[in-house]
C-alpha cells in the first residue's frame, strides 16, 4: 500500500480551498428559480444561529434553531452579509493541518431526520460541516452551488439522498455520503479530492447498497486520511461494499485512478 504523506505547505494549500470562494457574495437569484422551480420554505435570521468568519468575509451558520421541514432553501445572505458555510469552517481551516479530527463540526438538522425533503444551497456557500444532514432520512435531493469547496466528514451520511451530483473541485471528506441506502446515481466533478477512510474513518461513498452508477473524471485525486494527517493511497475504500458496482461501473472508477476497494 503506497503512503506519501503531502508536506504541511501542501496541506496549508489544500485546506485553504476552503476559503478561497468566501468573498463570493453576490445574488443567487430568486428562491423558486435556485430550486429547479420546486416551491419551498426559505429560511430566515430567526431560524439560525451565526456568526461572522474570522477573516470578516461572510457568515457561517452554527446551529439550526427552526422547526421547518419540507423543501428548505438555505438564503444567500443573513443581515447582509453572504453566507458561505454551514458549519464552523474556522475552526476547519485553523486545525484540519495536521489532525483530521478539526474536520469534527457539529451537525444541526439531523434531529430533523423525516421532516425535510429537499435543500437548496446558495451559490456563496463553499463549505458543509461534519454530519450537517447526516440521518435524514427524508432528504432526497440536495442542490450543491458551484462554489462549493468542502463537503465534511459525515456530511449526508445515512441520509435518503437518490442522487448527488459534486460541482468541480470539491474535496469529499471520508463518509460524507456513506451508508445511504436510497443512493443510486453519483455524478462528479472535475478536479474532485475524495477521501478513502480506511480503519480509523469510513470512505467516503462507502456501505452503498443500491449504489450502481458512478461517474467519474480521470481528474478525480483519491486520497487517505488519519488524525495524523492526509496521504495519497493506492488502496482505499471510498467506495467499499457497494454490491450494485458492476464490473463494467468498476472500470469506470478505476479509470479516474481508484485502485480501491468494492
Amino acid at each position: 500500500m503506497k503512503r506519501t504523506f503531502l508536506t504541511g505547505a501542501v496541506l496549508v494549500v489544500i485546506t485553504a480551498l476552503a476559503l478561497t470562494a468566501c468573498n463570493k457574495g453576490g445574488s443567487s437569484g430568486s428562491a423558486n428559480a435556485q430550486s429547479g422551480g420546486r416551491k419551498g420554505v426559505t429560511l430566515t435570521e430567526a431560524d439560525f444561529k451565526y456568526a461572522m468568519t474570522d477573516d470578516g468575509s461572510g457568515v457561517k451558520l452554527l446551529e439550526y434553531l427552526g422547526d421547518k421541514g419540507g423543501n428548505l432553501i438555505i438564503p444567500d445572505t443573513l443581515e447582509g452579509f453572504p453566507i458561505v458555510a454551514i458549519g464552523d469552517v474556522d475552526d476547519f481551516n485553523r486545525k484540519a493541518a495536521p489532525s483530521t479530527r478539526s474536520q469534527l463540526n457539529s451537525g444541526f438538522f439531523t434531529s430533523f431526520k423525516g421532516r425535510i425533503i429537499s435543500i437548496t444551497i446558495p451559490d456563496t456557500v463553499t463549505f458543509i460541516g461534519r454530519g450537517t444532514f447526516s440521518q435524514c432520512e427524508g432528504l432526497q435531493s440536495i442542490t450543491f452551488p458551484k462554489s462549493l469547496k468542502v463537503i465534511g466528514m459525515n456530511a449526508f451520511q445515512g441520509s435518503g439522498l437518490t442522487s448527488v451530483t459534486i460541482p468541480d473541485g470539491v474535496m469529499v471528506i471520508n463518509g460524507a455520503f456513506a451508508k445511504c441506502k436510497n443512493l443510486t446515481t453519483v455524478t462528479i466533478g472535475e478536479n474532485t479530492q475524495i477521501f478513502g477512510g480506511g480503519k480509523e474513518f469510513p470512505g467516503a461513498f462507502r456501505d452503498n447498497p443500491e449504489l450502481a452508477t458512478v461517474n467519474i473524471p480521470v481528474s478525480t485525486k483519491f486520497f487517505y486520511c488519519t488524525e495524523y494527517g492526509f496521504g495519497e493511497e493506492t488502496d482505499n475504500y471510498a467506495f467499499a461494499n457497494c454490491p450494485k458496482l458492476n464490473i463494467a461501473a468498476q472500470n469506470v472508477i478505476k479509470a479516474a485512478g481508484y485502485t480501491g476497494n468494492f
